[in-house]
């Protein structure tokens, strides 16, 4: 037995634990590798479910066929394959009621190694960084052997091959954010270098429903504000006192608050949360939900599984986060928004599709509502090449849809430039602006295409203004940089907000239109070090409302731009 478990002595074993015992029965198969090649002398071990004791089985080892047969007192066992050698993975079989004669096969998998180094910002080890692998396709956990680091900070773990998220998250205590390692495909023997947990800063609060009622156990999603990605974070669920406290790296985050499923609360998000220190965003209040339900259809009628479904708050800018928000096999939908939300309801087919996207503006629903059929239209195709100034191809450059005539987002799918600055999205007919915002940090300033009308097939290379000089010192300088409500009315107006590292003595935050040609000037000169928040009120310098449509809210420090877009409505 290779496993660190105790074994029933024969000396004080019950007679159940014989084999031939009268009331044992033969549990036998065959263990094969992933090529269907037998395995021999792969050890069975039979764990007590009740006492997690392994019980005493003889000739319990594969033969050079694979074969095994093995007699086992009636009874509930987890059972163990145990690998001869470590080119194999050993197999937690799990759970099973051995109730008769049976057959269990077996199928151990090759062991790929994952060798690597943790350490913190300051460069030392960490020691005892627990390693968590999550099949990125499925998101099945795969329970490891020896999955910590040792006291250099040092890791080897066998896993198989198959493409993993590798989380790392420091013990309990210590002052680190967690670490992740995202579409790991694990092939032989790999060193994945060196993984820095950052310094995490607390982000605390509370989550309370109706009646200010402690919500116990309900987990945590921390957004990235400038990337929209997802961040890993430990021990991110309320405490029974429906208290959180969680460490992030610094930077900008969108935090939901995701109440238990089967639960009569709608999730929240409070967004763009700046953490620079130790941060409290308060009591976050969960409010009933209501049940939005519909059916997504092609041209044709066919039910279209898999559609990706949005619910985009336009006064706030952001989607709204609810839980089941694809369409299932049948093309029907169910989704849970908090009662009295109003939304845009943005559906999106899934990628590969010659489809475009569709949307339900304004939906209001204050009780369950069904919207009925929703039919995804033919989408015509625009791609080209995305380039800065230079002729340099531009990855991970963002575009979004706009319609000419209002300027309101309009769904698309796979709207994210390549590593090659290659993109190709699908718009259905009509008359559009197309907004393309570069990656932060790289200097370039957003910029907007018009296609009018769109009929066809459109092939459209579009060039990024701006230049990446000073962009480490504007990094250093400016963080969160954020616009909030987007869209907006005139009236009511829309706040950029971000905060300086130090005093900045030369700089302009401007409204610009689409062509670059300056609308408003909101502040010009002398900025203080701290978090600092703008308005502007939809009007041009001369008191006159902006006309619906796109502009730029831009902050100029004399070290480097920083640029958002905002749509202006009416």
């Amino acid at each position: 037995m290779s496993r660190n478990r105790l074994c029933l002595a024969l000396a004080l074993a019950s007679p159940l634990a014989f084999a031939g015992a009268s009331d044992a029965v033969i549990v036998s198969g065959h263990v094969l590798d992933e090529l269907g090649l037998p395995i021999q002398n792969v050890d069975l071990d039979f764990e007590d479910d009740d006492t997690g004791l392994i019980i005493f089985t003889p000739n319990d080892n594969t033969d050079a066929t694979g074969f095994y047969s093995v007699d086992v007192p009636l009874g509930r066992y987890n059972v163990f394959f145990n690998s001869p050698d470590p080119f194999w993975l050993d197999l937690d079989y799990g759970r099973v009621d051995v109730d008769g004669a049976m057959t269990i096969d077996a199928v151990l998998y090759q062991a790929h190694l994952l060798i690597g180094h943790v350490q913190n910002e300051a460069g030392a080890p960490l020691a005892t960084v627990d390693l968590n692998f999550f099949d990125s396709v499925t998101g099945d956990q795969f329970l490891a052997n020896d999955d910590n680091t040792d006291v250099l900070g040092n890791f080897a773990v066998f896993i198989p091959g198959t493409t993993f998220d590798v989380f790392f998250t420091a013990p309990l205590g210590q002052p680190y954010a967690g670490g992740a390692l995202y579409e790991f495909a694990a092939a032989g023997t790999t060193n994945v270098g060196t993984i820095v947990l950052a310094d995490g800063l607390a982000v605390t609060g509370s989550a309370r429903g109706p009646g200010n009622v402690a919500l116990v156990d309900v987990d945590l999603d921390f957004e990235d504000a400038t990337t929209n990605d997802l961040i890993y974070t430990p021990r991110d669920n309320t405490d029974a006192l429906g208290n959180f406290n969680v460490l992030v790296p610094e930077g900008t985050y969108h935090v939901t608050v995701k109440s238990a499923a089967g639960s009569n609360l709608a999730w929240k998000s409070v967004y763009d949360v700046p953490v620079t220190g130790p941060t409290s965003i308060g009591t976050v209040a969960l409010s009933p939900g209501v049940t939005v339900t519909g059916t997504v259809r092609n041209g044709a009628a066919q039910p279209l599984p898999g559609c990706d479904l949005d619910l985009f708050d336009r006064v706030v800018g952001h989607d709204l986060p609810t839980a089941n928000d694809n369409t299932a096999a049948n093309g029907t939908f169910s989704v849970f928004p908090a009662n009295g939300a109003t939304f845009d309801l943005f559906v999106k087919p899934q990628p590969g599709l010659p489809l475009a996207g569709a949307v339900i503006r304004d939906v209001h629903p204050t009780a369950n509502l069904n919207v009925g059929v929703i039919t995804l239209p033919a989408g015509h195709p625009i791609s080209g090449v995305i380039r800065d100034s230079q002729g340099n191809p531009v990855a991970a450059a963002d575009l979004d849809a706009f319609e000419l005539g209002n300027g309101l987002p309009f769904p698309m799918v796979g709207d994210d430039s390549d590593a090659l600055g290659n993109y190709a999205v699908r718009l259905p007919a009509g008359s559009w602006t197309l907004g393309v915002t570069p990656p932060a940090g790289s200097g370039l300033l957003p910029t907007t295409v018009t296609i009018d009308p769109l009929s066809g097939p459109v092939v459209l290379d579009i060039t990024l203004p701006g230049s990446s000089t000073g962009v480490p010192e504007q990094l250093a300088v400016v963080r969160g940089f954020t616009v909030a409500p987007n869209p907006f009315r005139v009236g009511g107006g829309t706040s950029v907000s971000f905060d300086l590292a130090r005093e900045v003595g030369s700089a302009r935050v401007l409204v610009t239109d689409v062509q670059g040609r300056r609308v408003q000037t909101i502040a010009a000169g002398r900025l203080a070090a701290g978090r600092q928040t703008l308005t502007w009120d939809g009007r041009d310098a001369l008191g006159r409302s902006a006309a619906a449509g796109v502009y730029f809210l831009r902050l100029d420090t004399g070290l480097g731009t920083e640029s958002k877009r905002v749509v202006l409505l009416r």
